[in-house]
């Protein structure tokens, strides 16, 4: 799974490149009053933007050291095995076993 890392992190460079780009012609297309020429071309350039690297649908969530893809905890970025490996060492800042 440690290949699929390269990938992902190129997906969301490549996401984080247009999404700006994105909302704003999302915002275009809601417009009460857009001309028909305007919405069409505006439809054409978003169609063209997420058509390759640059759909959400595409990032997925994996863990940064693993590449493991499930159990992933988003506050960290890593799977619950890297998770508990870092917590118990005390690599992880404000995270501690807990002992009653």
């Amino acid at each position: 799974m440690k290949h699929l890392i390269p990938k992902e992190f190129k997906h969301r460079r490549a996401f984080k490149k247009i999404d700006k780009i994105y909302a704003l012609k999302k915002l275009l297309l809601r417009s009460p009053i857009p001309h028909k020429a305007t919405r069409l071309i505006t439809e054409r350039l978003i169609y063209n933007l997420t058509k390759f690297y640059g759909s959400r649908i595409r990032i997925r969530n994996l863990c940064l050291r693993s590449g493991r893809a499930r159990t992933y905890h988003r506050f960290c970025g890593l799977s619950r095995h890297c998770f508990k490996k870092f917590s118990a060492i005390g690599r992880l800042t404000n995270i501690r076993r807990s002992s009653w």
